[in-house]
């Protein structure tokens, strides 16, 4: 019978996991102690110090990392997750690559981390939408996990991983199998699968292979070391002026690296280029805040109210604050278990309900997020923050009259909050109201540097302050060469 592993082999086993992967941070649910002795039993490993030297050997070193990431690696994923990101690669970045010379050259794109596949399904789907590429375009995902990709080979779909997909799209790339959605040969063809390690692409990658890549929600699982020779690698991979997205938590990782940042349809990607180019970009998108005073603030949208006087938060209850860790890492099913599993009087405090609301936000869930909102308000009538949560969802429904009046208020309730400004004046922009727009964007960027990092963490889509003060810059530039 193998023995049980001690404290210091697991020790040993996360940092070889950080060496050898990358990951790190691995939650109490992967129980690496469970997984080191499941592995120890599999491979016949009586001593850990037996499996230590599995894992070491370089003949059998690969696959059986593999096999760890089976059970160290959760993907939770589904098609056009972030939509946004989708809008500005086939309204900005396919656009783009289609104008560039060699024509003649199939566009490359890798979707790292893959998962079971959405991800890169989705990129072919937006790819034939686009109908720029007419040269090709080629498609590949890479994994740890090798039962996540037989799943993807398999490219049969339960509803829920169609939950981001609009009728009209679903009708066009998926037939309905006995309550599955199986997906259309024509965008089956232009995706290939391969078992890889994202820590070794300098060894299966030529430099400059692909022109886009989507490496989205897999940084927040490495080391800092791990991140930056990722990035490194990311870049060589890489065609110049190429594109990389990433996930909406992992949006700062790039200062001070040969990537720009480009801001279009209210999300962040970076494109390769030289750091003398990078230094001179953000040098013409730098802007000075108008020395003017700020805007007034909104007039109040219901009765006027007298703001209450706030104290400190309590601090989270444990699963709680698990909940809050979780959410930063976009791993939203796991948050909402633990938020549905809180007992009754911590479950209904506003934290929680706040919580609860942004993970069915990030889920889809608009109608859910609604009822969320109400209950908090019924909680505290003066919520800035069910406001904004419920605009936001106002906002993603169309219901643009409604979202207005919520941020209108978030912002009299908050004098402070920045958030409802920025959204504020990018819903101007988009109606025409110039002016209007320009004067909430001056306010969200003069109020961003105060703003509370928690409030930055629940509401901020992943973006922190300096992404935001970006988007704000950004903006008020452009607004300034359209007048």
């Amino acid at each position: 019978m193998s023995e049980g592993p001690l404290t210091g082999d697991l020790a040993r086993f996360s940092e070889l996991l950080v060496s050898r992967v990358g990951l790190t941070g691995l939650d109490a649910s992967t129980r690496l102690d469970r997984v080191l002795a499941d592995r120890m039993r599999a491979t016949a490993c009586k001593t850990a110090e037996a499996y230590f030297a599995l894992l070491l050997a370089p003949e059998t070193a690969d696959q059986e990392m593999f096999e760890l990431a089976e059970q160290l690696t959760v993907g939770e994923t589904y098609f056009f997750r972030n939509p946004e990101q989708f809008q500005a690669l086939k309204e900005v970045v396919l656009p783009a690559l289609a104008r560039r010379p060699a024509p003649h050259r199939p566009v490359r794109m890798l979707s790292a981390g893959c998962s079971s596949g959405e991800e890169a399904y989705t990129l072919a789907m937006v790819a034939q939408e686009s109908g720029l590429l007419r040269s090709g375009v080629r498609i590949e995902g890479i994994d740890l996990n090798g039962l996540a990709l037989a799943k993807a080979r398999r490219a049969c779909y339960a509803p829920w991983s169609l939950r981001g997909v609009s009728p009209e799209i679903t009708a066009r790339y998926f037939r309905e199998r006995r309550g599955d959605f199986v997906l259309a040969p024509a965008i089956r063809e232009m995706v290939s699968f391969s078992l890889g390690n994202l820590m070794q692409l300098d060894r299966t990658t030529e430099p400059g292979a692909y022109d886009v890549i989507f490496c989205r929600n897999v940084l927040i699982y490495f080391s800092a070391d791990a991140i930056r020779r990722q990035l490194e690698s990311l870049a060589r991979a890489l065609s110049p002026g190429g594109y990389l997205f990433l996930g909406h938590a992992e949006t700062t990782r790039l200062a001070d690296t040969c990537f720009q940042v480009e801001q279009s349809h209210g999300t962040f990607y970076y494109r390769k280029q030289d750091p003398q180019s990078l230094r001179s970009s953000y040098a013409r998108s730098a802007v000075t805040i108008p020395a003017s005073p700020l805007p007034a603030r909104p007039k109040p949208v219901a009765r006027p109210v007298a703001i209450r006087p706030r104290t400190e938060a309590p601090a989270p209850q444990p699963g709680l604050a698990r909940a809050y860790e979780l959410f930063a890492s976009e791993r939203f099913v796991e948050a909402e278990a633990i938020l549905r599993n809180l007992p009754p009087t911590v479950a209904e405090a506003q934290e929680a309900l706040l919580l609860l609301g942004a993970v069915l936000l990030n889920t889809g869930r608009g109608e859910a997020v609604e009822t969320v909102c109400r209950r908090a308000l019924a909680n505290d009538e003066f919520s800035a923050g069910a406001h904004y949560l419920r605009a936001l969802y106002y906002e993603q429904a169309g219901e643009l009259a409604s979202a207005i009046k919520d941020y209108e208020a978030a912002s009299y309730l908050e004098p402070g909050f920045s958030l409802p400004h920025l959204r504020l004046g990018l819903l101007a922009k988009r109606r025409g109201e110039h002016e209007q727009g320009r004067r909430a964007l001056t306010q969200a960027l003069a109020l961003l540097p105060n703003e509370n990092d928690a409030r930055l963490a629940l509401f901020g889509g992943g973006f922190g302050r300096t992404a935001l003060e970006q988007l704000c810059r950004s903006e008020l530039a452009r607004e300034g060469r359209a007048l």
